[in-house]
This record gives C-alpha cells, structure tokens and sequence, in this order.
C-alpha cells in the first residue's frame, strides 16, 4: 500500500502535504512516496522518492482532504495520491509535525554552502522573504493571499537598520533582483549566490535563486521578515531549524505602517500562521530582538 505526493504544487505546500502522509501511514500502513524536482536537494527519512504509475490507479484514490470525514475510509484504498495539506483529525496532524521535520536532511553539498556564506558575512542577519506572483499587494490585507507592499518593506527594513545599525538583510524573493532594486539601493541586502536548477509551476511562483538553499538559508536566521499566510515564511520560521522571530509591518490605513509586530510561534504547522491577524494588539506581539548571526549547526 502506497500513499504518493506528486510535484502538483509549491514545495512548502508539498511538505505540509507530507504531514498528512505520515498521519495516513500511522493510521493505515502505507508506505510514503515523494516525487518532485527538488529531492535533489533533500531527503526525508522514511520516504520513498518514486512517481505513481498508472497501474496505481486501480483501488486507488486521489485525496484532496476537502472533507476530514473521508479521512477514515482511506484504508480500504491501496494506492492514495494526495491533493492536499488537510484532511485528517488535527490532532493527527499536529503529532506528525516533529516526526517529519526531524526526518528532513538538506543534502551536505548546499548545507556547506550556506555555512561557508554566512562565514563571509560576520554581522547580525535578518531573513526578509518577499512573495510576490499570485499574492498581489494589498496594504489591508483583505485578500487570504496578500504580497508586502513596496513602501511597507522599506517602513520594515528602515525600522530595523535603525534600532539594529549593524544588520545585515538576506533577501528570499519571487521574481528576479530587478524587481527588488529599492531595497538593495536603501539597505545592506545580500541574496545566497545559489541559482535555481528548477522549472517552476508557472510565473507565480519564478524565482532566480534554489528555492531549497532559500528555505534552510532563512530557516538559520533568529529574525525574519515574513509574508503573512506563505507557507514557505512558515516552514522557514516555524518548523525548520529553530524557532525565528516573525516580523511584519502592522495592518495600517494609511500609506505607511504604524509600527512592527513580532512573534515567536514556535513549531506549528501552517493554519496557525494562516490565522494569525498581525494587528496592533499586545497580546500578540513582543518586542522586537536584536538580530544575531545566523544559526547553522542543525543543517
């Protein structure tokens, strides 16, 4: 029996996906199988790295998860290929979280790259990941999928430079340098000299640099700027390395931010970051940590 996840969407998506996998090999039995582009670049422990044929069609079922209630009918199909992130009892899921992320093993190659970078920078680093493509810019944040505007990340980056004279900032982008011109123009940003091997899943999701080096690269900073409801912010804060210090600029009316928020989440899995509103309530929020030089030794 076989449960599979295709290269169908982003990768940080594919490894919340790999949650419900393991909750389904806990529950059922079945062996786990992976096929994407970027398991060159990394393994998961407990995995197989194999595409489903088409005679896996047969006693199979495609799962999306649209309804936890399908969840326990999944034993009788030998052959699952998964759709989804969801789709099985939370708590399933939650157990599962810290069994897949302490399987997850960057290959040693790119983990020396990223040492021997960070070895060269020698000053505090802050993560800043900048999703762009389907996630448009929208300041009030009313879409589920809102890209950073321009004047919030300079507000952000210019609140930081100032408190913390001596950062330096890590840029993980969609799109290419060009586009990001007004930040290395203003700030001391630096990008991982890593270009990317990969086709993308179309536009949206393009960028120039390795998605995988990105990923772990700003999983080792203590700080990042990230973009609210991405889940790969998430996995780079919240579930890769240890636990960063989230930052975002405040949901304003006006053209420019109020103020920065943080928070430290912790390891979780996505629908606690999704659900995270990032207003100007104290309860939410802590004060902003001075940055420190990345952390490396977990890669």
């Amino acid at each position: 029996m076989k449960v599979f996840i295709g290269n169908y969407t982003g990768i940080c998506n594919h490894l919340e996906s790999v949650i419900l996998a393991f909750a389904i090999r806990e529950r059922f039995g079945h062996q786990v199988w992976l096929d994407w582009p970027e398991l060159d670049a990394f393994s998961i422990e407990s995995t197989q790295v194999g595409p489903r044929r088409f005679f896996h069609r047969f006693n199979g079922i495609n799962y999306r998860g649209n309804n936890e209630s399908e969840f326990e009918t999944l034993g009788r199909y030998r052959h699952i290929d998964i759709r989804g992130m969801y789709g099985a009892p939370p708590a399933l899921l939650d157990a599962q979280l810290e069994r897949v992320v302490t399987r997850i093993r960057l290959h040693s190659s790119l983990a020396q790259q990223i040492r021997d970078f960070f070895a060269t920078i020698k000053k505090p680093v802050v993560g800043v990941h900048i999703r762009r493509g389907d996630f448009k810019v929208d300041p009030q944040r009313k879409l589920r999928h809102a890209a950073t505007s321009d004047t919030d990340l300079i507000f952000t980056l210019e609140q930081l430079s100032q408190r913390f004279p001596d950062t330096v900032f890590l840029l993980s982008y969609t799109g290419r340098a060009e586009d990001y011109r007004f930040l290395f123009d203003r700030f001391d940003c630096v990008t991982l000299p890593i270009a990317t091997p990969y086709r993308h899943h179309g536009p949206t999701q393009a960028s120039e640099k390795h998605p995988i080096a990105d990923l772990f690269a700003l999983a080792c900073c203590t700080s990042i700027v990230v973009t609210p409801r991405s889940s790969f912010s998430h996995w780079a804060a919240n579930c890769l390395g240890a636990a960063s210090t989230c930052i975002v600029p405040a949901i304003s009316a006006g053209a420019r931010a109020p103020a920065l928020l943080a928070k430290r989440f912790g390891r979780c899995r996505l629908p606690i970051f999704m659900e995270e509103p990032w207003q100007t309530d104290p309860t939410h929020t802590r004060p902003l940590p001075a940055p420190t030089a990345p952390i490396t030794d977990w890669l």
